[in-house]
């Protein structure tokens, strides 16, 4: 495991080589890289930077930045570019830059590591080097000037003998060349995203690592179908062997009603499936690792299947032959049926919301809402047709409702609910995935 703001994971070497990787996941025909051997060791730092060659070698264009590399790395480069307070001062072959440097007064000592020779030169420090023609060419830089005003001058000098050089008029020349070639394509550049892999094979390695993430995280997965057996136990212990009379009618309607709500509320953590990974699937996705439908396709069945569907077979299974429900098997798996679908539903209805904020706090709140009001005019919390006139509009179930909206109580009728729930489930989704589609993925 790479490592989370509550797990160390790996290392701070094995953490950079897992960047590396990810970045060459895509086959980049370019690849930019910031540092790549910083918190390696010698031989790891060297092993990463021959594979960077062979792959320069075999057509990619290879640019980073590097800090006191040893000799060993030094000389694998092909070209090196040196800045000084932000201005040019050399690039060309790194095989010439010793030649260039001794020409306009800095050798380098023998056994001395190029690379650190060009530190010292650039960062003022001329006595690392010998350097009696530059003292002797530019006397200021040496009495009691400051160490910024020392380093401000020889970045200019050396700036300015660059620029004599012909390494800055090959430079000028090969850039003139390109600019002219861009000036005849006057339409704007779009970023266009490409993909080196297929939609199955995106498709099954999103779901395999999201499936781990899963499995990685047990107070997510197994701790809430534990929890959900423990709670349906419960409810049936509460409502154990109900009757068939008012009473039994009163204790069924309130087990279904706490297990619908407890479903509903049970979805809330589903909140957090696109914001937390917000930041990873924006790098991600305009890197070219997958497209939207992949990931989407992928989060959703990884987090439907064990965190939505399963917690509710587990509790109605749990729960429904203590309550002493209709012993038949259609009955039960009806019943299993209803309450998967509720969870899948209000976990919907949460991507829904959810989907694209930066925060999970407003989300759970808008969500929570629309649950509450869901509850307050299921019919049971409330007498309906006592309900202000203004207010109808919010009525969603209870028999006056459904007659007016000509549903009878039959079997037909029962169907038609869940007909109704994926009707809602499908538009939620949809919802969530053009909300992830359309996000702004760009700074």
């Amino acid at each position: 495991m790479v490592g989370t703001p509550f797990t160390r994971g790996v290392s701070g070497g094995e953490r950079k080589r897992t960047n590396i990787g990810m970045e060459l996941i895509i086959d980049p025909s370019v690849l930019f890289l910031d540092e790549p051997t910083t918190g390696l060791d010698a031989g790891t730092a060297l092993t990463v930077l021959l594979l960077l060659q062979r792959m320069s070698r075999k057509g990619k264009t290879i640019i980073f930045s590097i800090h006191q590399p040893r000799y060993s790395i030094f000389k694998l480069f092909g070209s090196l570019t040196l800045l000084a307070n932000g201005r040019l001062v050399y690039h060309g072959p790194s095989a010439e830059a010793l030649d260039y440097f001794s020409g306009i007064g800095y050798t380098c000592e023998p056994f001395n590591n190029p690379a650190d020779f060009f530190l010292d030169v650039i960062n003022g420090d001329l006595f690392a080097v010998s350097t009696h023609k530059a003292l002797d060419s530019y006397p200021e830089i040496v009495g009691n000037s400051s160490d910024l005003n020392k380093k401000t001058t020889i970045a200019e000098n050396l700036a300015s003998e660059y620029l004599k050089s012909r390494y800055y008029s090959e430079m000028m020349s090969e850039l003139n060349k390109l600019s002219q070639g861009n000036a005849s394509n006057s339409e704007p550049a779009t970023r266009r995203i490409t993909y080196t892999t297929s939609f199955l094979h995106q498709l099954k390695w999103v779901t395999k690592r999201s499936f781990k993430n899963l499995l990685r995280n047990p107070h997510a997965s197994v701790a809430q179908v534990m929890v959900t057996l423990v709670l349906g136990l419960i409810v049936g212990a509460i409502y154990f062997g109900v009757q068939d009379d008012n009473a039994g009618i009163q204790n069924r309607a309130g087990a279904i009603f706490f297990l619908t709500t407890n479903q509903c509320f049970g979805s809330l953590s589903v909140i957090e499936l696109f914001i937390a990974e917000k930041k990873i699937f924006m790098h991600e996705y305009i890197s070219g690792y997958y497209r939207i439908h992949a990931y989407f396709i992928a989060k959703l069945f990884v987090d439907l299947i064990p965190m939505r569907a399963l917690p509710a077979i587990t509790i109605v299974t749990a729960s429904y032959f203590l309550i002493g429900l209709k012993l038949q098997a259609g009955a039960f798996f009806i019943a299993l049926l209803t309450l998967a679908q509720v969870s899948v539903t209000a976990a919907s209805l949460g991507l829904a919301i959810a989907t694209g904020q930066n925060t999970t706090a407003a989300a759970t709140l808008m969500i929570t809402v629309i649950f509450v009001l869901m509850i307050l005019f299921s019919g049971l919390l409330v007498n309906l047709p006592s309900v202000v006139v203004w207010l109808n509009w919010l009525k969603c179930t209870g028999e006056e409702f459904l007659a007016k909206q000509g549903i009878e109580a039959t079997e037909w009728a029962l169907w038609q609910n869940h007909l109704a729930l994926a009707g809602i489930m499908l538009i939620c989704f949809m919802i969530s995935f053009l909300k992830l589609r359309f996000m702004k993925k760009t700074s």
